[in-house]
């Protein structure tokens, strides 16, 4: 037993540690590790700090542009430039006036030569620095810089308490480079030319390098052509705004025609729009041929009738063009779609009212020098309706839609003496089988509207007597087979049709939403349902129906479902009125169903009822 013991306290006093060596071995590895890892991160710090002072240059030099080319705009710049000399003197912290001249020895190493002309003593610079101990330098009040760098103008911390450089020209009001610091030290232009020829200005990896080596601290740049081209010297898409309601406009917007170059030669850009109609495949092109001043163009080179206006408007402190284009107006005649772009049209170019369009613009041509290429935005829309979904096509015959129904414009056009639609047939037609009413419609506010009634207009070529101003003229669609109002309100709608005769056929002397439901081809059921009515005064010589004034005889089945009127006057001056529907057809059946009448009051020389005054023999 005494044995073992022996050799197990032999053993545990024989077991090795560290030695000394190794330990400091291991401390070495450990402090060249550290060195190496304090210096990664001095140099990672360095890099964040350095990006940092380029993207606060990048804000000073875009709220500069912004500001300068908006000043520009409303003159303040000019009669600046006119009370100011250029090449005012320069301190440590506040320079007057426009600035100093950039002398030609100090011309930027990064400047655009291809595309920019430099000029001796048109670019100037000025300098913004804090005053010592906290506080606004007068530059910012007394200098180009109140134009450039309003309050408001970007953040606070970077407008008053960052120190910068602005190189410029006054005259084109184009902004070409900021430097940034927020060093302890005051940054000069000797600062800035020093980093000009050492390689300190662009966004490469080696310029960056020399901004955040410089003796005086970390310096930001933001400049040179890529940076003009961003603040505005770069063409922004022109944009299309569709305006489907109860006229059919087409706005669109060019950003460009008034801006300019570095070279301070403004765009006046010229556009082109497309007009394709997506049924008929034909298109129709205008060209804005624009020339005049810069404050406001002249008319384009081609004009045509659906060139309706152009006009200044201030966006975002910079002014653009818009160009507004009607392709529909039912109170002005001469301006329906059909007379714009089927009637006296070129076969190539004449489309097929009702046909769902197609609209792009495109730049053509700048006096600035800019690339034009491509087309910048479609937008599609339809001639007649506030959209159709097209259920079947033939091939050049005709296209059976169902219309969308929107606004006033979009009923009526359902009327052939409106629209002319299913005019022409060598193109093809469209054919309304169905509508969808989407909106709720109140013929007061626009039609109706006190003082400025507006009068429903013929199609060109359209006989007959048209409707009196502020009133409706009833529909008459034989292709017609269902009005869906989707629960719905037609609030105050006026007819008047008491200059057409009682004796007159087709239920021209008819007075209601529907004039007359028949077919032209073949028997065919009509149904009117979801729809709420309140308001209505309609009046005519012949049978009055506030929603359907006279059933075909070649209407199969007609139904009524789900209709409330209410607060609504019925008169017919020589024959039957009612609150719904006047006279039903002699063949197939009559159906109504959850149909309130409410509050009527129905006049007639005949027959008069709330719903239905007459069924004549054959119906049920």
């Amino acid at each position: 037993m005494k044995h073992k013991l022996r050799r197990t306290s032999h053993k545990l006093n024989n077991t090795k540690g560290f030695s000394m060596a190794e330990m400091l071995m291991t401390l070495a590895i450990l402090v060249i590790l550290m060195a190496l890892a304090t210096v990664g991160v001095l140099h990672y710090q360095k890099v964040l700090k350095g990006m940092e002072m380029d993207n606060n240059a990048k804000q000073i030099f875009l709220a500069a542009q912004n500001h300068l080319t908006s000043s520009d705009l409303s003159g303040e710049l000019g009669r600046y430039r006119k009370a100011c000399s250029p090449g005012g003197s320069v301190t440590s912290s506040e320079i007057t006036g426009l600035g100093a001249a950039i002398a030609d020895t100090d011309k930027p190493s990064d400047f655009p030569e291809s595309s920019v002309t430099w000029t001796a003593g048109e670019y100037c610079y000025v300098v913004y620095n804090p005053l010592p101990g906290g506080g606004n330098s007068s530059t910012l009040d007394g200098s180009i810089l109140k134009y450039m760098l309003p309050f408001g103008a970007t953040e606070e911390t970077l407008r008053t308490g960052g120190k910068y450089v602005i190189e410029y020209n006054p005259k084109t009001a184009t902004v070409y480079s900021v430097f940034y610091t927020e060093s302890k030290n005051s940054l000069t232009y000797t600062d800035v030319a020093t980093l000009n020829t050492s390689g300190g200005r662009g966004s490469s990896t080696e310029a960056r390098q020399v901004r955040r080596a410089y003796s005086g601290g970390i310096i930001g740049y933001y400049g040179g052509a890529a940076a003009m081209k961003e603040a505005g010297t770069l063409l922004e898409e022109p944009t299309i705004e569709v305006n489907n309601g109860e006229i059919l406009k087409v706005i669109i917007t060019d950003p460009n025609y008034f801006k300019k170059n570095a070279e301070g030669v403004t765009y006046h850009t010229k556009m082109k729009v497309t007009i394709t109609g997506l049924f008929s495949g034909n298109k129709r092109e205008l060209e804005f041929g624009l020339g005049g001043t810069a404050d406001f163009p002249a008319l384009p080179t081609n004009p045509v009738k659906w060139w309706t206006g152009v006009e200044t408007v201030p966006d975002g402190g910079q002014n653009v063009l818009q160009y507004t284009l009607t392709l529909d107006d039912i109170t002005t005649s001469g301006m329906h779609f059909a007379d714009l772009f089927e009637n006296g049209v070129a076969p190539e170019q004449r489309m097929i009212p009702g046909e769902n369009l197609e609209i792009s613009i495109a730049y053509v041509e700048s006096e600035g020098g800019a690339d034009l290429t491509g087309v910048y935005e479609t937008k599609k829309t339809n001639s007649l309706f506030g959209d159709s979904t097209n259920k079947t096509e033939g091939s050049g015959k005709g296209h059976t839609v169902t219309a969308e129904i929107s606004a006033f414009r979009h009923l009526e056009n359902m009327e052939q003496q409106i629209s002319n639609l299913r005019g022409k047939t060598d193109l093809g037609q469209v054919f309304v089988t169905e509508a969808v009413q989407t909106e709720d419609l109140d013929w007061t506010d626009y039609y109706a509207k006190a003082g400025e009634e507006k009068q429903i207009t013929f199609c060109q070529g359209k006989s007959g007597t048209a409707p009196g101003s502020g009133t409706f003229f009833g529909v008459m669609n034989s292709r017609l087979t269902s009005y869906e109002g989707n629960g719905k309100t037609i609030t105050g709608l006026v007819i008047n049709n008491t200059a057409a005769l009682a004796t007159d056929a087709d239920g021209t002397s008819n007075g209601g939403l529907f004039r007359m439901v028949s077919s032209t081809a073949g028997q065919k059921p009509f149904t009117i349902q979801n729809l709420n009515i309140t308001g209505w005064d309609v009046t005519a010589n012949g049978t009055t129906g506030l929603l359907v004034a006279e059933v075909g005889d070649t209407i199969s089945d007609f139904t009524v479902k789900n209709i409330e009127v209410t607060d609504c006057n019925a008169t017919s001056n020589e024959g039957t009125a009612s609150g719904v529907c006047g006279i039903a057809g002699n063949s197939g059946k009559a159906e109504i169903q959850n149909v309130t009448v409410k509050n009527p009051i129905i006049k007639a020389a005949e027959n008069a009822a709330g719903v239905l005054a007459e069924i004549k023999s054959g119906s049920s």
